[in-house]
């Protein structure tokens, strides 16, 4: 049962979404999906307008018209191939995050109430004009008393309070979509704004990327190919990060500078080795690698920043992206197939063979042609539109390096045709393969498997004690449940009922007969107790062969 007022606290925003939501031609989703009653009064009276437009292109726009919130997940799910087809996706791409500046005003409250300062303490210049606005921040340069130069994140006022309002219209959209139609059921509406919530959470939180931006600083510490912003964790909060400012060319604007072709081919070759020590080195990484969040600097190393999405991956994680990346280079469709269902969690009976039809339709131009002339971006996706096909849910982590990668390989082929990632990952799979069966990793991994063992046989005695206690004091109920069984007890059920009426009737006849010459004869010769016994008998008869004649139908 939906209740308005409970479930939603602004009804005029909630109003105002439907309202576009209508006006940009989805109006049937409002009718299926019992919306259109909230519609306010000069939407209801409109005529439905004729839309040439795509749906993917008419829910960009809708998107972009909803604000900051929307764009915000129209651009996650532009990184989530196992929420929306790859159609949506390369729509959902062009999102364009416009949204005004805030005043420089906000921006000086909002650094002096979180860090309980002055500007004039904190910094000796700071530019009032961001260099960059979106829909959760804005960024400033700046310079810190001691001269560095830094890049300050500051959160925009309110946007905590306007994001969760409407995530809670979003949930109560969602619920009624789910409910109501059938055929959005699969992309689990509910599951999507309820994963987006927790997202955008941690997102709001600059704690966590602070420390996520420590973290990968850490790993790249002196790297000859990465360039990742030093933090100063005294002056950062959950309102404000201030980093180091790294002075390079965004990648998407590498196109207005005199940069030369093999510069710039260095530079992505830097990207992708950056990316993929990232995932199978480290087991963090960038997970949100768009062309304005990539820097190109002077001496061809690639810069990082915005860590507000990472992705984190743990051995079995590593060893599986490994096991999925040769199985599509090399055209293994078992290997690929063994890598969806040991990672996805799978729902319900699968059609195995359809699914092994699809994954080796998508990856034969691997296994059948040059592996220089192969997208592997394009095969990749392709896997992933199969999962989200069969309702095979993959692990988000998985899926954000498999888009970090889609992502990378089709911004290097924008600026270098003649990129080509199945080449360069051959060599770089190769050694991390030879990592994995070293002897000291197998030494290592043997060891902990060790330890682990060990630590279980330490807990079994103390739990065995445990249980052994419980079900003395009859505190374990153990119910075991057997459907042959079951179906056996009801027969016996059945049979003895029906030896119990042929008994019955047996003596009512046995009764009868002894009876006959008891008392007056009134029928037949026949007294009145055998007459009542016969007749007694012959229902009984009658009634348990209706019985059998109807268990047989």
């Amino acid at each position: 049962m939906i209740h308005l007022k409970r479930d939603i606290a602004d009804i005029k925003r909630l109003k105002e979404i439907l309202g576009i939501v209508f006006d940009e031609g989805f109006p049937f989703i409002l009718e299926n999906a019992n919306l259109k009653r909230f519609l306010p009064l000069k939407h209801k009276l409109k005529r439905k307008k004729e839309h040439k437009e795509s749906n993917e292109v008419r829910l960009r726009k809708t998107l972009e018209r909803l604000g900051p919130t929307f764009i915000k997940f129209g651009q996650v799910l532009s990184i989530r191939p196992d929420f929306v087809p790859k159609s949506y996706i390369r729509e959902l791409e062009k999102l364009l995050d416009d949204v005004p500046a805030f005043s420089f005003n906000e921006v000086k409250k909002e650094i002096e109430d979180s860090t309980g300062r002055r500007l004039d303490e904190i910094f000796r210049k700071f530019e009032k004009e961001p260099v960059a606005a979106a829909s959760i921040a804005q960024v400033h340069k700046a310079i810190l008393k001691n001269g560095e130069k830094v890049a300050v994140k500051v959160k925009r006022p309110n946007i905590d309070y306007t994001i969760e309002s409407d995530i809670e219209i979003m949930l109560f959209i969602a619920r009624l979509l789910d409910k109501h139609i059938k055929g959005l059921r699969k992309y689990r509406p509910v599951k999507i704004i309820e994963e987006f919530a927790e997202w955008t959470k941690k997102e709001l939180n600059f704690n966590i990327e602070t420390e996520n931006i420590r973290r990968i600083y850490e790993n790249f510490k002196g790297s000859k190919t990465t360039k990742i912003p030093i933090v100063y964790p005294e002056y950062c909060n959950e309102r404000l990060i201030v980093m180091e400012y790294i002075d390079g060319v965004e990648l998407n604007k590498i196109g207005k500078k005199k940069t030369k072709r093999d510069d710039v081919k260095k530079a992505l070759k830097n990207g992708f080795y950056s990316i993929l020590e990232q995932v199978f080195i480290h087991g963090i990484f960038h997970a949100d690698p768009h062309p304005s969040n990539i820097l190109i600097l002077k001496d061809n190393k690639v810069a990082l920043v915005d860590f507000g999405i990472v992705g984190k991956f743990d051995d079995n994680l590593k060893d599986e992206a490994v096991n999925l990346l040769i199985g599509i280079t090399s055209g293994d469709t078992e290997k690929v197939i063994d890598v969806l269902f040991e990672l996805g969690e799978v729902n319900g009976d699968k059609d195995l063979k359809k699914i092994r039809g699809k994954i080796s339709d998508a990856i034969y131009p691997l296994s059948s042609g040059v592996l220089k002339e192969i997208k592997i971006s394009s095969v990749l996706e392709e896997v992933l539109d199969i999962a989200l096909e069969f309702g095979i849910k993959m692990p988000r982590e998985f899926v954000l390096f498999a888009k970090t990668i889609v992502t990378m390989e089709g911004i290097a082929l924008s600026y270098y045709p003649d990129f080509r990632f199945g080449e360069m990952i051959k060599p770089f799979l190769e050694e991390v393969i030879i990592d994995k069966y070293s002897p000291k990793r197998l030494i290592r991994k043997n060891l902990m498997n060790a330890f682990r063992l060990k630590k279980l046989i330490e807990k079994i005695p103390g739990q065995t004690a445990r249980v052994l206690n419980k079900l003395e004091k009859g505190e374990i109920k153990i119910e075991m449940r057997d459907t042959d069984i079951e179906r056996l007890s009801v027969e016996l059920d059945k049979s003895s009922n029906r030896l119990t009426y042929g008994m019955i009737i047996a003596a009512l006849l046995i009764s009868g007969s002894v009876t006959i010459n008891l008392g007056d004869k009134v029928f037949y010769g026949l007294s009145i107790v055998s007459i009542l016994c016969f007749m007694f008998a012959g229902f009984l008869g009658f009634a348990l062969f209706i019985s059998i004649i109807n268990e047989k139908r």
